[in-house]
């Protein structure tokens, strides 16, 4: 009776032994999906980041080119100011002479009006002549 309940004894730690084995090997599966669920979840995010880094690069090469663009036009810009500024002086430079040649043209009017022994001509004529060719 002592053997007998040495071996039931012992059946009985072998069974105990036995279920905590199948009970191991069950948490080892469960972990096992646990992990693959873990690892396809970090795949789907790394696949988001890889995405939004892509969206970001792209906006970065669409800000960069609009910032060349834009450089650009302000370097056009820059130079249509300065060749304006070319014109303006020469058209001031024009309008200095144009403005010249009148005064030389009145002056010498004047000469010949006076010089003129045909007729004479009075000082209120000779106001009404001068505004004449200075508006002209």
């Amino acid at each position: 009776s002592n053997k007998l309940a040495l071996i039931e004894d012992e059946m009985t730690k072998s069974h105990l032994l036995r279920e905590r084995v199948e009970n191991l090997e069950q948490e080892m599966w469960n972990k096992d999906a646990e992990n693959a669920s873990l690892k396809s979840q970090i795949c789907k995010l790394n696949e988001m980041v890889a995405e939004e880094q892509q969206k970001t690069y792209q906006e970065q090469v669409n800000l960069y080119h609009e910032q060349v663009k834009t450089h650009n036009e302000w370097e056009e810009k820059q130079k249509e100011i300065e060749k304006n500024k070319i014109l303006q002086e020469k058209l001031s430079k024009v309008e200095e002479e144009l403005l010249n040649i009148k005064t030389r043209t009145t002056v010498e009017n004047d000469t010949d009006l006076m010089d003129s022994s045909d007729s004479e001509v009075g000082p209120c004529e000779r106001r009404k002549i001068d505004l004449f060719y200075f508006t002209v």
